[in-house]
């Protein structure tokens, strides 16, 4: 069973060898888009280290399509060392490399079990209803993402929306319609930064004030109408 490395695609070539490196990584995962980072720094890539590109075509790398049609051939040929593989949920199965904000990054140790304790604390605190529709918008590399905005989702029976680019957010919006997100405050901050500017552009600004304070007003009352008004 082998230990998966998260890692930051945006990170400099510096990092990503340094990652490597420390990691003692026998493969790296990409697209295309981060393949050619890989093959303008080829000569400082670990030897032996195989290459498997999400695309297929890719100069030097092994297509994921071609491995995912070569297991299917072994379990068809009655080879079972995948189905028959010994898990132990203590021993380290992700290798989590800090964002290195004082220094080069930190590598943690996580097994999976520590993954699961996570989650089950996550659905003790969080309640999701089955059918949620998730938009998944931060890093997937990211523990807090893979954890409170994928898998406890994933426990609950909700969808989950992958948001693509952070360039399309508001057109990924329009089209999921999610009903939960999880967020870090810089995202909220320019979400209202953008209302607040189409109010202002609209001249709503006396009519958004008004709905403000009504909405104040009944929440006091234990009121909710604020989906109404605005």
């Amino acid at each position: 069973v082998g230990v998966v490395v998260p890692t930051d695609k945006e990170l400099p070539f510096a990092d990503i060898k340094n990652v490597l490196e420390v990691s003692e990584a026998s493969a790296i995962i990409f697209d295309k888009k981060f393949g050619a980072k890989l093959a303008e720094n080829k000569d400082e890539l670990p030897e032996n280290l195989i290459m498997i590109c999400m695309d297929n075509g890719f100069d030097g790398a092994v297509s994921y399509d071609k491995l995912l049609e070569k297991g299917r051939e072994l379990l068809d040929g009655g080879d079972t060392r995948y189905l028959d593989a010994d898990v132990n949920p203590f021993k380290m199965s992700i290798l989590l490399f800090t964002s290195g904000t004082t220094g080069m990054s930190k590598a943690v140790m996580l097994s999976q079990a520590n993954v699961c304790a996570d989650i089950t604390s996550i659905m003790g605190v969080v309640k999701i209803n089955p059918g949620e529709r998730i938009f998944s918008m931060l890093p997937i590399h990211h523990t807090y993402e893979m954890s409170a905005g994928i898998l406890a989702p994933m426990m609950y029976g909700a969808t989950i929306c992958i948001n693509d680019s952070i360039k399309h957010i508001t057109k990924n919006l329009k089209k999921y319609r999610p009903t939960v997100m999880a967020l870090v405050p810089l995202f909220l901050e320019q979400f209202e930064k953008k209302i607040r500017s189409s109010i202002e552009k609209q001249g709503k600004e006396k009519t958004f004030k008004n709905g403000v304070r009504l909405s104040r007003v009944l929440m006091k009352a234990k009121i909710d109408v604020r989906n109404k008004i605005f």
